[in-house]
C-alpha cells in the first residue's frame, strides 16, 4: 500500500507541478493574458491589473513547490507527508480563490481534476503520517 501511495502522490505532484509551470510560463510571458485567451477584464474583482503576479504565485506555489515535494518524497524526509498535505491545501485554496475572484475562470475538466488531486494529496499525506507513527518490523517506510 505504501508503494502505491508514494507512486500516486508523485504522479499527482508532477501533474500539478508541470501543469502549473506551463500555466505560469504562459502568464509570465504574456501578462495581458493573450496566450491563454484571457481578458484582463476577468481580473476586475481582484487586486491585480494583469496576470503577472498571479503567474508568479502560480509558479512558486503550484509549480516549483510540488516538484520540491517530489524530491522530498524520494529522499524520504521526515516531514514529506506534511508537505504533501500542504500542497493539497495550497492547490485547493488556489482554485477556490481563483473561482471566487471570477467564476468565468471555471474550466470543468481542469478544475474537477485539480480539486480531486488536492483532496487526494491531503488524504495521502494523512494516511502516510498515520502509518509512519505505527511501528512495523516488516514494512519499509516511505
Amino acid at each position: 500500500m505504501k508503494t502505491f501511495l508514494k507512486i500516486l502522490a508523485v504522479f499527482l505532484l508532477l501533474y500539478v507541478g508541470l501543469g502549473a509551470l506551463y500555466g505560469s510560463w504562459m502568464l509570465l510571458s504574456d501578462p495581458g493574458g493573450g496566450k491563454f485567451y484571457l481578458s484582463t477584464g476577468l481580473l476586475k474583482n481582484s487586486p491585480f491589473h494583469d496576470y503577472l503576479i498571479p503567474g508568479i504565485i502560480l509558479l512558486l506555489f503550484n509549480g516549483l513547490l510540488p516538484l520540491f515535494i517530489v524530491v522530498a518524497v524520494f529522499l524520504k524526509t521526515k516531514n514529506h507527508p506534511r508537505l504533501i498535505i500542504l500542497q493539497g491545501l495550497i492547490l485547493i485554496g488556489w482554485l477556490t480563490v481563483e473561482l471566487l475572484i471570477n467564476p468565468a475562470f471555471f474550466v470543468p475538466y481542469l478544475h474537477y481534476s485539480l480539486y480531486a488531486s488536492g483532496v487526494i494529496l491531503v488524504i495521502i499525506g494523512l494516511v502516510s503520517m498515520k502509518t509512519e507513527k505505527r511501528p512495523s518490523s516488516t514494512s519499509k517506510s516511505w
